[in-house]
C-alpha cells in the first residue's frame, strides 16, 4: 500500500465509528497498510484518545500495538467543513505530513450530501486537489443527489475539480466479497453465460429486507424512504451487474460500461409503495408522514439479452428477516417424460448477499423406486471454503481506494441513470399500502399473482 495521509470528514460521526475506523484498523492489522497519518474533521469537543475509544466497541478482536499506531498517527481538528478556515489548518496539517514522506492524500467524506459541495469548494480554494509528488482521491458516501437534476449538477461541480479517475462514489454493497465475485460467477462458467438471457431464464428477482424499523435513522430516512435509501443505489446496482453484457474484459472500465449501458436500458413498469403500522408514532417521524418503508418495482431492460423477461425489486423495512439475495429462475421444461410429477419450482439459482454469503443452484432428480421428481441443491457457503476471515465490505471498499482500483464503485454516468429510472416513480408516486410487521403489502402480492409469479421470500 502506498504511504497516504487520509483525512476523514465528520470523523466523530457513526459512520467512521462503526464502519471506516475499524476497516483502517483492520488493514493496518492484517499489514495491508502500514505507514500513514489519519486526519479527523468534526465540530465536537473530542479528543484523539476519545475517538479511538468510541471506535473499539465496534472491534471484535483488539490488538493493542496496533491501536496505539492508529491513536499515534491520528490528528483530530475541529473545525466547520464549510468555512475556508478549516481547510487552511488542514493544508498545513497535510504539508507537514507530506513533508515526512506521506505524499498520497486521501479524502472520506463520511458527512451529509449537504456538504459535498462546501467541502469541495474549500478543497480547490486550498488546492489539496492538486497531484504533486503523488496522488489525490476523493470518496463519497451515498446518497449522491437528491434526484437526477442534483445528481448531474454535483457531478458537473465535482469534474470542476476532480478528474473522474480520482473520484470514488461509494456503494458499500459493491465491496461485498459475493458481489465482487458475479461478472467471475457469471462470466467464467460456461454452464452459466449461454442460458443467461430471455430464453432461458424467466424471472429475476432482487430481495433486500430489513427487519428492524427506522431506529436512531428516523431523520434522514423520513426525508429519504426506501426507494432513495436503497433502492436507487445498493439495488440497481445488484441489476446492473446481474443484467449487463459480457465485459471485453474483466476489467473496471469495462465492467462500468456494461453495468452503465444495462442501467440505461432499464425501466419501471409498476409499483407499489408501502409504510408499516406505526411508522408515524416512531420518535422523529411526523404524524403526516407520506414516506415509503417498503417498495416493490417490476423492471424492464430493454435489451436483446432481457427481451420480455422482467426483474422483479423487493424492499422494506419490520419485514421478516434481515435479508439480501438475488433470486434467477430459470424457465420450466415441459416434464414431458413424467407427466404430473414436475417439480413445484421451476429450476433456479439463488446468490445470498447477506446474511450467509454463498450461492446455490437447484437441480432436478427422480426419487428411487418412484416416478417422483424432486430437486436437490448444490450448495456453495462462502464460509465453509474460504473461512470466516473474508474483510468486510468497508475493508474491501478502502483498500481499493488505496490501490487505485475503481471497479467497486459507481461512475458518473451509473449514477444518472439510476436516478432516471426512479424519478418518474418518485414523482408521481402511487398510493402507500400499510403492512404488518413481518410481512409485505397485498397489493405487492398481487403484483406479482398478476403475472402469474410469486416472490421467492
Amino acid at each position: 500500500m502506498p504511504k497516504a495521509v487520509i483525512v476523514i470528514v465528520g470523523i466523530t460521526g457513526d459512520l467512521a465509528k462503526r464502519y471506516i475506523l475499524p476497516s483502517f484498523y483492520h488493514l493496518a492489522r492484517h499489514k495491508k497498510i502500514t505507514d500513514f497519518s489519519i486526519i479527523g474533521i468534526g465540530t465536537r469537543e473530542i479528543t484523539e484518545k476519545q475517538i479511538m475509544n468510541n471506535m473499539k466497541g465496534f472491534l471484535a478482536k483488539k490488538d493493542a500495538a496496533v491501536l496505539k499506531k492508529m491513536e499515534a498517527n491520528l490528528t483530530y481538528l475541529r473545525g466547520d467543513v464549510t468555512e475556508l478556515d478549516t481547510f487552511e489548518k488542514l493544508k498545513e496539517l497535510v504539508d507537514e505530513k507530506k513533508g515526512k514522506g506521506h505524499n498520497n492524500l486521501l479524502f472520506y467524506l463520511a458527512t451529509l450530501p449537504r456538504f459535498f459541495v462546501p467541502i469541495t469548494d474549500n478543497i480547490r480554494k486550498t488546492k489539496l486537489d492538486k497531484e504533486v509528488d503523488g496522488w489525490s482521491r476523493i470518496v463519497f458516501e451515498k446518497p449522491f443527489g437528491d434526484d437526477g437534476r442534483s445528481a448531474r449538477e454535483l457531478n458537473k461541480h465535482v469534474q470542476k475539480i476532480y478528474s473522474e479517475k480520482q473520484v470514488y462514489r461509494v456503494d458499500h454493497y459493491l465491496g461485498k466479497e459475493l458481489v465482487r465475485n458475479m461478472a467471475v460467477l457469471r462470466f467464467t462458467n460456461t454452464m452459466l453465460e449461454p442460458v443467461w438471457n430471455a430464453k432461458y431464464i424467466d424471472h429475476v428477482q432482487i430481495h433486500l429486507h430489513e427487519s428492524l424499523g427506522v431506529e436512531e435513522r428516523a431523520k434522514f430516512y423520513d426525508q429519504y424512504g426506501a426507494v432513495k435509501d436503497v433502492v436507487q443505489n445498493h439495488m440497481l446496482q445488484l441489476l446492473a451487474l446481474t443484467a449487463m453484457d459480457e465485459p471485453k474484459k474483466l476489467h473496471e472500465k469495462n465492467i462500468r460500461d456494461r453495468k452503465a449501458q444495462a442501467l440505461s436500458k432499464a425501466k419501471v413498469t409498476d409499483c407499489v409503495f408501502g409504510q408499516y403500522k406505526d411508522y408515524k408514532k416512531e420518535p422523529g417521524i411526523s404524524a403526516r408522514s407520506s414516506t415509503e418503508t417498503f417498495a416493490a418495482l417490476k423492471v424492464s431492460v430493454n435489451t436483446p439479452r432481457w427481451k420480455n423477461t422482467p426483474f422483479y425489486i423487493k424492499t422494506g423495512k419490520k419485514l421478516k428477516k434481515k435479508q439480501t439475495l438475488i433470486y434467477v429462475q430459470f424457465t420450466n421444461s415441459s416434464c414431458h417424460l413424467f407427466d404430473g410429477y414436475c417439480p413445484l419450482r421451476p429450476n433456479h439459482l439463488v446468490i445470498s448477499v447477506q446474511p450467509d454469503e454463498g450461492f446455490y443452484l437447484t437441480m432436478n432428480t427422480k426419487e428411487p423406486g418412484t416416478n417422483n421428481i424432486t430437486q436437490i441443491k448444490m450448495d456453495f457457503r462462502h464460509e465453509n471454503k474460504f473461512g470466516p476471515k473474508t474483510p468486510a465490505a468497508y475493508e474491501n471498499v478502502l483498500e481499493n481506494v488505496l490501490k487505485g482500483d475503481q471497479s467497486a464503485f459507481v461512475r458518473s454516468d451509473e449514477v444518472e441513470h439510476s436516478w432516471d429510472i426512479i424519478d418518474p416513480i418518485l414523482k408521481k408516486k402511487n398510493k402507500l399500502h400499510t403492512y404488518d410487521h413481518g410481512d409485505i403489502p397485498k397489493a405487492a402480492k398481487e403484483m406479482m399473482k398478476v403475472d402469474g409469479r410469486s416472490w421467492f421470500i
